[in-house]
Order: C-alpha cells, then sequence, then structure tokens
C-alpha cells in the first residue's frame, strides 16, 4: 500500500515538472515571436491588396509604402498619447476607461483628398492610377508619407 502510495506521488511531481517545464517553454517561445514580429518593419498586406498604416506617436508606420494599381491602403488613428497629461494623468484615465487621443488628418495635395481620422478611426484609400503620392497630416505638417503605386 505504501509502496502505492510512493509510485504515485512520484508520478504527480513528475507530471507536474513536465507541466511546468512546457509552460516555461511556451513563455520564452511567444516572447521570442513578439520580437521577432515588432522588429518587423515591412508593411504587411493584412488581406490581398490592403495594405495598413498605423499612426502611432506624431507618426505613419510605415512612412513609405510601395503597392500596385488598384491596391488599398488603409490608415488606423491609434495615436492615445497627449499634449498635455502626465503620466499620473494617463494612468488615471487607463483605470477610469477613458482613453483619450489625438485626431490627425490623411491630406493627399495632388488628389485634392483630405480625410479626418479620430482617435480609433479608420479610412482606406484605392489608388486606380500609377504615380507617386505624398500626403501629410494638416495638424501635424511634420508627418508626412508617401504611397508610390506600379
Amino acid at each position: 500500500m505504501i509502496r502505492k502510495i510512493l509510485t504515485i506521488l512520484a508520478l504527480i511531481s513528475l507530471a507536474m515538472l513536465v507541466v511546468a517545464c512546457a509552460t516555461e517553454t511556451v513563455e520564452e517561445t511567444s516572447e521570442t515571436v513578439a520580437e521577432e514580429v515588432e522588429e518587423s518593419a515591412a508593411p504587411v498586406a493584412t488581406t490581398p491588396g490592403v495594405y495598413q498604416v498605423a499612426i502611432e506617436n506624431f507618426k505613419f508606420k510605415p512612412t513609405d509604402l510601395n503597392i500596385k494599381v488598384g491596391e488599398r491602403v488603409e490608415w488606423i488613428n491609434k495615436d492615445y498619447s497627449s499634449y498635455t497629461q502626465e503620466i499620473d494623468d494617463l494612468q488615471e484615465n487607463e483605470e477610469d476607461g477613458l482613453q483619450k487621443g489625438i485626431a490627425h488628418t490623411v491630406t493627399f495635395e495632388s488628389m485634392d483628398s483630405d480625410i479626418h481620422l479620430p482617435v480609433g478611426g479608420t479610412a482606406t484609400v484605392t489608388f486606380t492610377g500609377a504615380g507617386t503620392f505624398k500626403y501629410f497630416c494638416q495638424y501635424h505638417p511634420s508627418m508626412q508619407g508617401t504611397i508610390t503605386v506600379s
């Protein structure tokens, strides 16, 4: 009887050790994958023919994009920073469930187009002709990007 109990305890200990090792390996692997994704700067089509440009920290990411005629670009305003709030205020707002951010525009002079993007807003443009299309944010003119369509 004691032998059976000791055997069961040994098996349970072994099982716990295996689970602990497996969990650690999964966490290490997911951290490695996350780091590799963050380091990748190449634009990726989320669906065939649609590329995303994120607006974060007063920048278009990626700044320059090469696409083909007929493909689309989707801008997403993820800029939740603020001009006047301190870190304590931001943490307080997040705890209260409030998210404040900065509105931006995607303005193409050559296409006479100006798209307003509030925080969390998206806009998609389909490029039907070849060319180089420079754009900027009217509110923050230092924010600039280029879409090259071939």
